[in-house]
């Protein structure tokens, strides 16, 4: 867990933690130089618990993926669960996590729906899944195992608080590539053990209720229409896409270390490059206008890349339009 100035919802963080049918081994926090009183409710539900509890708290701030990284790198257990400090986990998450790992003994990450509550804790009325449209077909192209394809569509399909993944590949996740406008943690650790062939389990339950509010690191956000998407700025738009790309290219490079006779990284390293030439050039047709722009939309679009990468009509359009 990592935490920073959460006094406001930590407490039932922790109780959800508590209230598990199957309790964790070890809790693992690490603090981020909280200026409130997150570090003393974490002292003082360690003198509690019916597990080890170890608290690390920095002297300097260094981030939502530096201070996961230490956290993860301090965890003993071979599953690692991330939890974020204001959210619910509903009591079985630990306990329908687990079997998944042991129904899939090769799988690399497990992740799961979640419910969507506002600030109160009241029900929004509306899942994480469908917030992000990862809909019934995306699901069964990924249970199929087009995982990476699927995955790319997104900056972020895996939310850390719904997932867990097996320590063993912890050399291979850090450090982590999480530059601002791009990508986080839990995107990073999904993406690079689907590239090595380690793959993910997605379970459509909701196992955690995900607080939506305003002074959170990462939201679902609402499903955005057509006129939401032409109303984004190119200029946001562009520094998304460019630093997503980056990180896309530092993954490929990581890959290089991994066996080159591996279909899986070989299969992955094409992917990567498909996907970052759909990013760059949505930049291109947004920098461009008139005919060039017309001649880069029509070249994405016939090469099936909008179908795969983005949202089809739907982004294509976007790209027509928008100035």
């Amino acid at each position: 867990m990592c935490t920073c100035n959460g006094q406001g919802y930590l407490r039932e963080q922790l109780d959800s933690i508590l209230s598990q049918t199957l309790l964790p081994d070890e809790l693992i926090v690490c603090d981020d130089a909280s200026t409130d009183s997150t570090v003393s409710i974490l002292e003082s539900f360690k003198e509690t618990a019916p597990f080890p509890v170890a608290i690390f708290v920095n002297a300097n701030r260094v981030g939502v993926c530096r201070n996961f990284a230490k956290a993860i790198e301090r965890c003993s257990g071979d599953i690692i669960f991330l939890a974020d400090q204001d959210d619910v986990w509903l009591p079985f998450k630990l306990a329908t996590t687990m079997a998944a790992f042991e129904s899939h003994p090769l799988c690399g990450y497990v992740f799961s729906n979640a419910e969507l509550m506002d600030e109160q804790g009241k029900d929004i009325g509306r899942d994480l899944w469908s917030s992000i449209g990862f809909d019934k077909r995306l699901q069964a192209r990924y249970s199929a195992g087009d995982q990476l394809s699927v995955m790319l569509r997104w900056f972020s399909l895996t939310y850390g608080m719904t997932m867990a993944f097996r320590a063993a590949f912890k050399p291979k996740l850090i450090p982590f590539e999480c530059p601002a406008y791009a990508t986080a943690h839990d995107a990073w650790i999904s993406l690079v053990l689907t590239s090595i062939g380690a793959f993910g389990i997605a379970l459509p339950s909701p196992l955690v209720r995900y607080r939506q509010h305003s002074a959170q690191h990462a939201s679902a956000g609402k499903p955005l229409g057509f006129v939401e998407l032409v109303k984004k700025r190119r200029s946001d738009m562009a520094q998304t896409y460019e630093a997503f790309a980056g990180v896309l290219t530092r993954l490929a490079a990581r890959l290089q270390d991994v066996d080159p006779n591996s279909e899986a990284v070989s299969r992955a390293k094409k992917e990567l490059a498909e996907r970052v030439t759909h990013l760059r050039a949505r930049v291109s047709a947004n920098s461009s206008q008139g005919f060039q722009r017309l001649k880069v939309v029509f070249r994405e679009a016939i090469s099936g890349r909008y179908g795969r990468y983005s949202r089809s009509f739907k982004s294509i359009a976007k790209d027509l339009v928008s100035s």
